[in-house]
């Protein structure tokens, strides 16, 4: 409830949330939980497994069912569980995870990141200027409500779509649609096929059957088609080569699909497919694609969307953020000092390369989550709460006066470097 970090989720796994300053955490099962609403240390159980509660600011552990819980009650880290998986939520400008089913969701309610989910896949949304992606389907989608990037799906496939000026991508259908509401370039599409359109004087690219056409309200070029074939028309001084180089303004295709490359800072088009593919040479926006699917990439401090298949990569070269993911799940990383979410297999990781949060290399270096297996990790190298896993279950560690939980094998660990050490051992319900 405050301006740090929650973690909650639904079922009987990890959950962490925070109600104060300090870390909390709690669970609805009979593993562990730790709970706190004061400045010490507290744990406490409603069921079989530990209890630890307090009323300061401090930690507290409590556990009301199977799984491991931590919560607390201000803008520290929480950590909170609903379900089976893993979620992780803050009320403050902080990050936020939190799922609705099996899946991870990750959602704040500040400008910060946010991810969330309503069914099995991966969504992240965000209330303010930031990055955000929201799934209705199974598939991936992002949006958000400022001017940033956002991508949003109605389908099973990708959709991008942004209310400001920045880049969108949005979809009606399975296909791809890439939208925008401001001058920048938009991509749209009223059928299988691709579509880019504009409302401003830069590039615009619409088809109204399964061809290609691109037209523009300025002074650019414009390509427009009434049938399968490609035209080339222009409302001002410049034209398009369709040599399929990158002298000029032009436009070329090197299949049977549509390329236009710039040599300028302006906006390119290219694709070594069936698919869009969209490159620039200067800190403007480029899309492109390796394959079928929707790739979209920046030389400077902007937004690029990649994809290497036929999933969703999102990455910056500069302080803003950047989603990547190298298995079928959702990864979102920063090269700057901000929030940064990777993963490198199906799970969630936050990983961050400055100050901020996240590491997904597993270790306590820096304020982090990562995981080495299929559960959760936290740890941080500070005299804060760290909680970090080598497999399965849950590990909590800290480096500093803290608490620390960690497991010893199938049991849990419990363990502080200048306060009480509590280690077990669990075989059936003993502790």
């Amino acid at each position: 409830s405050g301006d740090g970090l929650g973690l909650a989720t639904s079922g009987d796994g990890l959950g962490l949330a925070t109600s104060g300053d300090g870390l909390g955490l709690a669970t609805s099962g009979d593993g562990l939980g730790l709970v706190t609403s004061g400045d010490g240390l507290g744990l406490a159980n409603s069921g079989d497994g530990l209890g630890l509660a307090n009323s300061g600011d401090g930690l507290g552990l409590a556990n009301s069912g199977d799984g491991l819980g931590l919560a607390n009650s201000g803008d520290g880290l929480g950590l909170a569980t609903s379900g089976d998986g893993l979620g992780l939520a803050t009320s403050g400008d902080g990050l936020g995870l939190a799922t609705s089913g099996d899946g991870l969701g990750l959602a704040t309610s500040g400008d910060g990141l946010g991810l969330a989910t309503s069914g099995d896949g991966l969504g992240l949304a965000t209330s303010g200027d930031g990055l955000g992606l929201a799934t209705s389907g199974d598939g991936l989608g992002l949006a958000t409500s400022g001017d940033g990037l956002g991508l949003a799906n109605s389908g099973d496939g990708l959709g991008l779509a942004n209310s400001g000026d920045g880049l969108g991508l949005a979809n009606s259908g399975d296909g791809l649609g890439l939208a925008t509401s401001g001058d920048g370039l938009g991509l749209a599409t009223s059928g299988d096929g691709l579509g880019l359109a504009t409302s401003g004087d830069g590039l615009g690219l619409a088809t109204s059957g399964d061809g290609l056409g691109l037209a523009t309200s300025g002074d650019g070029l414009g390509l427009a088609t009434s049938g399968d074939g490609l035209g080339l028309v222009s409302s001002g001084d410049g034209l398009g080569s369709s040599s399929g180089d990158a002298e000029g303004d032009g436009l070329g295709t090197s299949g049977d699909g549509l390329g236009l490359a710039t040599s300028g800072d302006g906006l390119g088009l290219a694709t070594s497919g069936d698919g869009l593919g969209l490159a620039t040479s200067g800190d403007g926006l480029g899309l492109a694609t390796s394959g079928d699917g929707l790739g979209l990439a920046t030389s400077g401090d902007g937004l690029g969307l990649a994809t290497s298949g036929d999933g969703l990569r999102l990455a910056t070269s500069g302080d803003g953020l950047g989603l990547d993911t190298s298995g079928d799940g959702l990864g979102l990383a920063t090269s700057g000092d901000g929030l940064g979410l990777a993963t490198s297999g199906d799970g969630l990781g936050l990983a961050t390369s400055g100050d901020g949060l996240g590491s997904s290399s597993g270790d306590a270096e820096g304020d982090g989550l990562g995981t080495s297996g299929d559960g959760l990790g936290l740890a941080t190298s500070g005299d804060g709460l760290g909680l970090a896993t080598s497999g399965d279950g849950l590990g909590l560690t800290t480096s500093g006066d803290g608490l620390g939980l960690g497991p010893l094998g199938d049991g849990l660990g419990l363990g502080s470097s200048s306060g009480v050490f509590l280690s077990c051992k669990c075989t059936q319900r003993s502790v």
